[in-house]
Formats: C-alpha cells, sequence, structure tokens
C-alpha cells in the first residue's frame, strides 16, 4: 500500500517499532488492535482477512476451504 511504518504507528499512537515487530511476525496483537491496525491502513476486517487468505491461498500456504460456508450461521460470544 505504500504507507510508511512511522504513519501507521502515527495514526495509533504507537512506536514504530511495534509496527515493524507486528508486521514481520515478532509480536501478536489482540483483536482489537487488530481492528485499529486496519482501520488505519483503511480496511474493513472483513477485507483484510480476505487479503490475508488470498495471499496464502496464492502461495500455497493455505488450502482451498472444503466446504462453503458462505450461506452458514456462525456463533460467536461478544461478551
Amino acid at each position: 500500500m505504500k504507507i510508511r511504518q512511522q504513519d501507521v504507528a502515527q495514526k495509533l499512537g504507537v512506536r514504530q517499532e511495534l509496527i515493524s515487530k507486528i508486521e514481520v511476525s515478532k509480536r501478536r496483537i489482540d483483536i482489537n488492535d487488530l481492528i485499529s491496525y486496519c482501520e488505519a491502513l483503511n480496511y474493513s476486517l472483513t477485507e483484510f482477512a480476505w487479503k490475508i487468505e488470498t495471499h496464502l491461498h496464492c502461495e500455497s500456504l493455505l488450502p482451498l476451504p472444503k466446504n462453503n460456508i458462505k450461506n452458514k450461521r456462525i456463533r460467536v460470544n461478544v461478551s
């Protein structure tokens, strides 16, 4: 996307080093931080996940799903 880590860090109010660690998998982030990270990149969480899955499929790092979950209900407890 040609966005500097420093710019993302500034939007999130964190240091650039934290963004670097996240991007090279040296630090995990929780779901709330991931949502903020996506917003800083102007993506929804759904768009971001789709891009990750597409990239992993193209690199043969993630197999195609065996079942189509498009019309399946998924229950998530968010309390």
